[in-house]
């Protein structure tokens, strides 16, 4: 066991941390910012640090133990100790943890050098060093929740990454609407963070009384070998401990009413229905949008599912409701993608629908396919909004679709970004389709498979479509902006390159399907998939070619509709998705539950916080500095009346003395 612990383990998250917190401190009582020269070098040199740490690990785990024991260990201390209860503060790192941990450092790194060149460019860019400090607490956060080993600790990051998330929703506050999207996404964080805290009081609750053992050291996650005499997996994605016999004597429902609560709080977190969207009102700047979609939004949530997957294996209806939440809210998005007018609202709902095509996989038990997914949306999304902000400065700020027009003409690094992240996109449901299936769908699944199948022919259209506008045509500004094409800025197309090579070497160089692979003469070509198929399965990571065949051909219906829509829109026709505008114009509204929701949960809660903070909290503050008041004016009074007495007086006297005599007496016996 020695061999799998590494003290190496704790700086991932650490040195992020550490960068962070002592540039937030500084601006807290310091009051002013660092030199830009030690901005870029503590900032970046962070994350940096830890992506180097995260590829050495993950080099170590992949060349020196067999594909059955890659895991290491770095126990830190004691959590929780109470009863029999123990919560270890214990790091675990495996395969998926490992992968996940270099992606979004990687992109940490990346965006902060993008945003170097997007400050000087933008008069009103953000401010590096409090950008820089928020996004390192952000991405520490996420290290930890992907390399923690309790729920307990999971649930801390978890509610770290709201707090880091309403940071970034509100980076400019000075626009009402910018503060209300920021207000609205804290409520919904909390009451997602709620979820999750009653969903693991019900998981211990339920396990508690047989799966004792486990609960010393609960481990969300897959990779390890189960315990001596259990009857589970190794890296089965279950619980260790005798899950088996915990089911067999669990109450009724107990894991379908677990799985439920840890679907509301992904939910919320991932903005799918029946929850509210907040994401197309913020107007946060192009790196903080970035860093906040990326490492917050993403690929957290798909994670925390297939660490426990167990529990939906356990309850096949909150399954089947995570499948269909995902489904319906990739389709009702992408078609509110194609209705949007502005480039940051069409990026938001793009970004949803993506995220509930990974959920769907999910849900039907592809959690290979859906981390993969998961996974190239946080390499590729990043891409796509830096290469957005890039056309945003050249236009003056301009975010209107219809102005767009051949700018990337002018901008030709720009044009490689934007193109590579298309395309990268349009073929990530294809790629992912052979990463991981499942044996038993669910009854009803060619519905569901329709449903999905709709979701990713709109997401090729809305994608096919962005490109084609923005690449042909002429640009034109608003009034009184002024067209500045320019990419004089070393640091975007740094920025923008580094993305679109990442991306493609993790998804296509490293994760190459097998079959693509054998027909260019390469042997177990996805290398991405064999380093992960102990954490999720034997068995979940086969081929099928059924599958591959129905994502390639509602990949190539989505191209051949945005190739006669984009031909009639040239030839001055109004296209076939213009005639769609009602239907997509409701779907824009994120359909009349999101507007439920919105009235029966956000605006309450929005309410009662003002009273609070208006009202309680104003007259607490009044009672007690009033009694504070009194209570220091009695007791003046009363010294006063004692010093006014003569024996009081000789008694005070007597005292200084006798301290004085005492204290010499100590000094000179020392």
């Amino acid at each position: 066991m020695d061999e799998h612990v590494s003290q190496s383990i704790r700086w991932i998250p650490s040195l992020p941390l550490l960068a962070g917190a002592l540039g937030a401190a500084w601006l807290i009582f310091g009051r002013r910012a660092w030199p830009r020269l030690l901005i870029c070098s503590w900032h970046i040199g962070g994350p940096l640090a830890a992506f180097a740490s995260s590829v050495w690990l993950t080099w170590d785990l992949a060349t020196r133990f067999a594909p059955g024991e890659r895991f290491l260990v770095d126990e830190l201390g004691t959590w929780i100790s109470a009863g029999d209860f123990h919560a270890g503060l214990t790091l675990r790192l495996d395969p998926l943890s490992a992968v996940c941990a270099m992606a979004v450092s990687a992109v940490a790194v990346l965006v902060h050098v993008y945003a170097l060149g997007f400050s000087r460019r933008d008069p009103n860019g953000p401010d590096l060093q409090r950008l820089f400090s928020v996004s390192n607490l952000l991405l520490s956060a996420v290290l930890v929740l992907f390399l923690v080993d309790h729920p307990s600790v999971a649930l801390l990051a978890w509610q770290t990454l709201a707090l880091g998330g309403s940071a970034l929703v509100g980076f400019r506050s000075a626009k009402e609407f910018h503060t209300a999207a920021a207000e609205r996404f804290a409520v919904l964080q909390r009451v997602g963070d709620l979820a999750l805290l009653l969903a693991l009081l019900a998981l211990f609750w339920t396990l508690g009384g047989q799966a004792s053992p486990g609960l010393e050291s609960p481990e969300i996650g897959p990779g390890s070998p189960p315990p001596a005499g259990s009857d589970l997996e190794a890296g089965s994605g279950e619980l260790q401990g005798p899950v088996t016999a915990a089911r067999e004597a669990a109450p009724s429902g107990a894991f379908t009413l677990v799985g439920f609560l840890l679907l509301a709080s992904v939910a919320i977190k991932a903005q799918q229905l029946p929850f509210p969207e907040w994401r197309s009102g913020s107007v946060a700047p192009v790196p903080a949008t970035a860093i906040l979609q990326s490492l917050c939004l993403t690929l957290p949530p798909v994670y925390l599912l297939s660490r426990l997957s167990f529990v939906f294996e356990n309850a096949p209806l909150a399954g089947s409701a995570l499948a269909w939440c995902g489904a319906v809210t990739s389709l009702t998005a992408a078609l509110a993608a194609l209705y949007a007018s502005d480039l940051r609202r069409a990026f938001a709902y793009s970004s949803v629908s993506h995220l509930g095509v990974a959920l769907a996989a999910a849900g039907l038990g592809a959690y290979g396919a859906a981390v993969y997914y998961a996974l190239g949306q946080t390499l590729i999304r990043p891409l796509l909004l830096l290469s957005g902000g890039s056309v945003i400065l050249g236009l003056g700020g301009e975010t209107r679709l219809d102005r767009m027009g051949g700018l990337l003409k002018s901008l030709p690094w720009t044009h490689v970004a934007f193109f590579s992240g298309s395309v990268l996109l349009l073929l990530l449901p294809l790629s992912a389709a052979g990463q991981a299936w499942v044996s038993q769908p669910p009854a009803g699944w060619f519905v569901l498979a329709a449903v999905g199948g709709l979701a990713v022919a709109a997401l090729t259209l809305h994608t096919t479509l962005l490109y084609l506008r923005m690449s042909t045509g002429r640009p034109s500004a608003s009034p009184g902006a002024r067209l500045n094409p320019s990419e004089r800025e070393s640091s975007l197309v740094f920025g923008m390159g580094g993305l679109a090579a990442l991306a493609l070497f993790m998804l296509w160089v490293a994760g190459l399907p097998d079959p693509v692979g054998a027909a260019l003469g390469v042997e177990r070509s996805n290398s991405l998939r064999h380093f992960l198929a102990p954490v999720f399965g034997a068995g979940s990571g086969e081929f099928d070619s059924r599958v591959a065949a129905w994502a390639a051909s509602c990949i190539g219906l989505g191209f051949a509709a945005a190739l006669l829509a984009d031909g009639q829109r040239r030839r001055g026709r109004p296209s076939w998705v213009q005639r769609l505008a009602p239907l997509l114009g409701s779907a824009a509204k994120v359909q009349r539950l999101d507007s439920v929701a919105t009235r029966l949960l956000v605006r309450p809660l929005l309410s009662f916080a003002h009273a609070v903070r208006c009202e309680v909290e104003s007259g607490l503050y009044e009672r007690g500095a009033e009694a504070g008041a009194r209570l220091t004016r009695g007791l003046a009074q009363r010294l006063a009346k004692l010093s006014q007495n003569g024996l009081a007086q000789s008694y005070l006297v007597g005292s200084l003395i006798g301290a004085a005599l005492l204290l010499v007496y100590v000094l000179r016996g020392a």
